[in-house]
């Protein structure tokens, strides 16, 4: 493997993680406006589909770096750049997890109430039909 491959390699490399970073933001802007969920659902298909395309294009990287034996100083300016680019992504990641796990606590204590207010109804419905034909028959 050349020096000029090996440079090509991580060149691409950070390309598919700024790709990542870009999916992770839009991400954390749509999650709260998505009401049913297809655009999340299409994003979260590309982040898949890039963390995929990163494992394997880094696997090759890696292979080509050993090859090389040594890390020319262009080579690594753009290691660096990979490394900021992961602790970018690790940490927008983190923050999705954060709010997802903030969006689960607000959905189940949602649910909750649901749940209690249904059985609260429940409880004012008599065992038998109202003679009076009142609302609680229905439910």
């Amino acid at each position: 493997m050349t020096e000029a491959n090996c440079i090509a390699l991580a060149a691409q490399s950070n390309v598919l993680y700024s790709d990542l970073l870009a999916t992770l933001k839009e991400i954390a802007k749509t999650s709260g406006t998505d009401r049913n969920g297809s655009s999340l659902e299409k994003l979260l298909a590309t982040c898949l589909h890039l963390q995929q395309q990163i494992a394997a294009h880094d696997d090759r990287l890696n292979a080509a770096i050993q090859a090389l034996g040594h890390i020319p100083e262009h080579l690594d300016v753009l290691l660096q750049q990979k490394k900021a680019l992961l602790n970018e992504t690790i940490h927008n990641n983190a923050s999705l997890v954060s709010q997802a796990e903030t969006m689960k606590s607000l959905l189940a204590e949602e649910l909750k109430k649901i749940k209690s207010g249904h059985t609260a109804l429940r409880g004012y419905q008599g065992q038998g039909p109202s003679p009076h034909g009142g609302f609680c028959r229905s439910l």
